[in-house]
């Protein structure tokens, strides 16, 4: 594993273990999701170093969800537009 590998599962590695955002309450309206902890912390994705920060978390979230047995990615990366 080249030294960029390694930083990159080191990101995601810090990303599994960042606290969620709330808890105990829904905020606006919205629940946490939950997710469990697998023991998998290895990304089984490329990234390559110039990735924008905000696309490189996209794709630890997509690689969490992944792991997870009761959620099913159904479609990702689709733009929204308001045709107003």
């Amino acid at each position: 594993m080249g030294e960029s590998s390694k930083n990159i599962q080191l990101q995601y590695q810090g990303y599994l273990k960042t606290p969620l955002l709330w808890e105990y309450h829904d905020l606006f309206g919205l629940e946490q999701l939950i997710l469990s902890r697998t023991a998998t912390t290895h990304l089984n994705q490329d990234i390559a170093d110039q990735m924008l920060l905000g696309k490189r978390v996209e794709r630890f979230v997509n690689e969490e969800l992944k792991q997870q047995e009761n959620v099913q990615i159904l479609i990702e990366n689709v733009q929204i537009q308001n045709k107003r």
